[in-house]
């Protein structure tokens, strides 16, 4: 395999005689504040902040630093291999988009902008179940390329079970099953900000567009998007999950692996 980190260092050496002054920031630092300044502090904390006193936050990020990279040298990495096999198919790196849902509190395209990107390089993308455009459109954009679900279990069997069906029949090849957010976290600057994207529309798109879910509403959502909403809360949490519970996945997903 091409050594591509290679080549993207070199095409950056090469305009050091007169450097690009709109060239994307290098750094993770850079990026975060980059984006502090770009976004109104509402989205910015949702996607920078954690629950609580993000005490639990603070100790992951401690936690990663802990893992170092252990060099073995004197071993040819002249062609390298960085291809996995993950339930019988064949990926080109071991690298996965994470599913982060309400992209588009970032940017206009959101998770359409991921997917692509996703796409062109052949890198799984996940999308998630808090997403604001259907999961039909994301796949649509894809086309073949590999693709996964996130879901966040529904209160509501008959909307999860939804869920699955379009999930299988738009191309999506696992569903990845969500149990650490039984219900909304109490997240200290959100609160701070009175901020929830999805009270604005934001990051429901499967529901909106799920046969299901729209079916057991009076009116449709585009009539009164406000008392959609308000029902969305009622049933985007599942408190009462057990063990059990997970052979109504068994029942319900035909194609897609599940973990």
């Amino acid at each position: 395999m091409r050594n591509i980190g290679n080549q993207i260092q070199y095409q950056i050496y090469m305009t050091m005689q007169n450097p690009d002054p709109n060239r994307l920031p290098v750094t993770y630092e850079e990026w975060e504040k980059l984006a502090r300044e770009k976004l109104q502090d509402g989205p910015f904390y949702y996607i920078a902040g954690g629950a609580g006193g993000e005490q639990t936050m603070q100790s992951n990020l401690k936690a990663f630093t802990h893992w170092q990279l252990l060099p073995r040298m004197l071993n040819n990495v002249d062609d390298r291999d960085l291809s996995i096999e993950l339930f019988g198919k064949t990926y080109p790196y071991p690298v996965f988009h994470a599913p982060i849902g309400v992209q588009s509190i970032i940017h206009p395209d959101g998770e359409i902008a991921s997917a692509k990107a996703c796409a062109e390089l052949g890198i799984p993308y996940i999308a998630s179940s808090a997403t604001s455009v259907s999961m039909e459109k994301i796949a649509e954009v894809m086309g073949d390329a590999p693709k996964w679900f996130q879901l966040y279990w529904s209160r509501d069997p008959d909307i999860a079970a939804s869920f699955f069906k379009r999930a299988e029949a738009s191309g999506y090849s696992a569903i990845v099953v969500t149990l650490d957010t039984p219900m909304m976290a109490c997240r200290e600057y959100d609160l701070k900000n009175i901020y929830l994207p999805f009270l604005a529309g934001e990051g429901v798109g499967n529901y909106f567009s799920d046969p299901v879910f729209c079916a057991k509403l009076e009116k449709f959502p585009i009539e009164v998007p406000q008392a959609v909403i308000l029902h969305w809360t009622k049933i985007f949490g599942n408190t009462s999950l057990t063990w059990k519970d997970i052979n109504f996945l068994k029942r319900n997903i035909r194609v897609c692996q599940l973990f």
